[in-house]
């Protein structure tokens, strides 16, 4: 097998398993009570404002991996349907995020399912040493960088 065709087998492999990734996030679309739908990207941003508490818009941005702008409007869509609320502390101009009792309940069911995921991926981690660990590593941090610029 040329080289060539290896670093394409090596990419298809990794955009099926990102694809199927996708694919499960999107299963996970949640019907609220008044017949609105959550996506996964907002989901994804609650279980963020829930897990740091006190973050502004831009500290959720900058967890999730996504622009301010987007966040700005993912967590608009989360007011509308009434998951988060805004606060502000002490007098300060910083405006900080809180989710609804309804919310904390979606994050809560997404947390447990995506834990059950993870536990699958880390048992293929697990049988790896610390050299193949860190060469995946190294590697997947080089394709965000490259992915960045």
């Amino acid at each position: 097998m040329m080289k060539n065709e290896k670093y394409t087998n090596i990419l298809q492999a990794l955009f099926k398993v990102n694809n199927r990734l996708k694919e499960l996030e999107k299963k996970n679309l949640t019907e609220l009570s008044n017949g609105n739908f959550l996506n996964p990207s907002e989901i994804i941003t609650m279980s963020i404002i829930k897990n740091h508490p006190e973050s502004n818009v831009t500290e959720i941005a900058a967890f999730s991996g996504v622009t301010k702008g987007a966040i700005s409007q993912v967590i608009r869509k989360l007011e509308n349907k009434q998951m988060i609320e805004k606060y502000k502390l002490h007098n300060k101009k910083e405006v900080y995020l809180r989710l609804s009792e309804e919310s904390n309940k979606i994050v809560k069911e997404y947390e447990e399912n995506h834990f059950n995921s993870k536990c699958k991926l880390i048992s293929v981690l697990e049988n790896l040493d610390e050299t193949q660990l860190e060469l995946i590593q190294s590697i997947l941090k080089q394709f965000g960088d490259v992915l960045d610029h």
